[in-house]
């Protein structure tokens, strides 16, 4: 997955267009091998701010702000950590936080790291999840949603729960097999991409589909009946075309950040999403 920090994107052109091109990327590998669209969540992580050294001498300090109930948190970072994300001469390095950006000037190179970007390089896991409220497809991301003319962004914006907190996007890649486990046949297991068992252009949004009854809450999503009678359709029709009972979801991504930690208004902070769906649900 990639996620976007929409706002530091909407208010700085430059971190906007790298954001774009590595979500433009993104676009080309996909489609490059199929036609298939992007499912990306959109969700709000309590703001990350960088701030100085009270005393000269003292480390940088990270920390994450208050929102509703949740008291922020600190926490100081050691200069060896510091050397993980920058290169840094030993005997010459300026160091300086400004704006939630941290930059180093090291022989003539200036580098710069937003504060969200530094956490997740070191790995720093802060107990601050993202707050899912949003899933959606596309197949134009570098246009939907950061282009800002987008629905439920702009709820999520305006949403009280924002306040003390950045809205992010969250694009996902998420990979289809089929398995045969029935007793006495052979077994098989073989990718969707080569079977065609779903269309590809049906996947995406059944994988969003199922994503929305996982994460959001009914009273959130203005089409959640019309979402779900789309996904009961497609379980049914997977059931009595190709005797397919149960449909497992997995999500989970390799890194020590709390960058893809997970929750909403139905599921606890967690960074293993993994749920299932049969045709029984839906009877």
């Amino acid at each position: 997955m990639h996620p976007v920090n929409y706002s530091i994107a909407a208010v700085n052109p430059v971190y906007m267009k790298t954001q774009r091109h590595r979500v433009s990327e993104l676009e080309k590998w996909i489609t490059a091998a199929s036609d298939r669209r992007l499912v990306y969540f959109i969700g709000t992580r309590r703001r990350i701010r960088l701030f100085r050294p009270s005393l000269p001498g003292r480390p940088i300090g990270v920390a994450i702000s208050k929102s509703g109930r949740r008291p922020s948190r600190k926490r100081r970072l050691r200069l060896e950590e510091l050397d993980r994300v920058v290169r840094r001469s030993e005997r010459e390095a300026y160091v300086s936080v400004a704006e939630n950006v941290l930059s180093v000037w090291s022989e003539g190179v200036v580098t710069n790291v937003h504060g969200p970007d530094l956490v997740d390089r070191l790995g720093l896991d802060l107990g601050n999840s993202l707050r899912i409220s949003y899933v959606g497809e596309t197949d134009s991301p570098i246009e939907r949603p950061l282009n800002g003319n987008h629905a439920g962004l702009n709820r999520v914006l305006a949403s009280p729960t924002s306040e003390g907190c950045d809205v992010f996007v969250y694009y996902g890649i998420f990979h289809v097999t089929i398995r045969n486990r029935n007793p006495g046949e052979i077994n098989f297991h073989a990718s969707n991409s080569l079977v065609d068992l779903i269309k590809k252009r049906e996947e995406s949004r059944f994988i969003q589909n199922a994503f929305i009854k996982h994460f959001i809450d009914p009273l959130s999503q203005p089409n959640y009946s019309q979402e779900m009678a789309q996904l009961r359709n497609s379980v049914k029709s997977f059931a009595t075309l190709y005797n397919v009972r149960e449909m497992n979801f997995y999500l989970e991504v390799d890194a020590e950040s709390d960058t893809y930690r997970f929750e909403s208004d139905t599921i606890e902070p967690t960074r293993r999403i993994a749920f299932s769906l049969r045709d029984s649900d839906f009877s």
